[in-house]
């Protein structure tokens, strides 16, 4: 049996906790044993990608030691994965080397587990390829492979699918006005299509898109790939 530990991100555990069920559930579904460190913290991302290098440290240290023995690290966000395989190499914690037991979770189940999905779902479906997911991993067809895989399931594909949802952080932020025009960019390419479900591989970029859709008179549904892929192994 393959032996994972599941890293959950700060803003699933806040914010979006069912996110971080659905990944267990669903790693355990597919022959895992699944181990979820109560002591993980935050990857550091929030205080690198602001220039608080030393505070990041420290908190990629913690992480390296609390995930020090994990056979595989499974994480339900690109972005923080993109942490650990760019940013801890960057800031002297791991060698290019050690990180490759960190994995976020489509790869994770395409690449390592050579696995799909035994389920149903009947929805037109939208796929948002996020930023450090996409560019920095490389991870664009394994989420596709999993949506295909379920029954019932259309998945609509458009150029604007690799654009930026706008969020980025603290851009968000300090640039609200230029954030919000690109999230509509494509919030109005899958409106023509009439899409049902949003979904993707980080709950940052799902909930810029959210946020905005709800405040702009959009309708759909947004759901991180764990919770589509636990939606349509119970059947839809």
């Amino acid at each position: 049996m393959t032996k994972v530990s599941l890293f959950v991100p700060c803003y699933i555990n806040e914010l979006q906790p069912r996110v971080a069920i659905d990944s267990l559930r669903l790693l355990r579904s597919l022959g895992c044993e699944v181990s979820v460190p109560r002591d993980q913290t935050c990857c550091g991302q929030p205080a690198y990608n602001s220039g608080y290098r030393a505070e990041a440290k420290k908190a990629a240290e913690w992480t390296r030691d609390v995930f020090r023995d994990s056979e595989y690290v499974v994480c339900p966000s690109g972005s923080c994965t993109s942490m650990v395989h760019a940013g801890y190499p960057a800031l002297g914690v791991l060698e290019k080397s050690d990180v490759s037991r960190f994995y976020e979770l489509s790869d994770f189940i395409v690449t390592v587990l050579g696995k799909k999905i035994d389920g149903a779902l009947a929805a037109n479906i939208a796929l948002h390829k996020s930023c450090h997911a996409l560019r920095d991993l490389r991870i664009s067809r394994q989420p596709e492979t999993l949506i295909e895989s379920i029954r019932g399931a259309r998945l609509r594909k458009f150029e604007e699918d690799d654009f930026c949802c706008g969020f980025g952080g603290t851009f968000s932020v300090t640039f609200p006005e230029l954030s919000v025009s690109m999230t509509k960019v494509k919030l109005d390419a899958w409106k023509k299509s009439e899409v049902d479900i949003v979904t993707g591989v980080d709950a940052s970029c799902l909930m810029q898109l959210e946020g905005v859709a709800r405040g702009s008179g959009y309708e759909f549904e947004f759901l991180h790939l764990a919770s589509l892929l636990a939606r349509a192994s119970a059947g839809g």
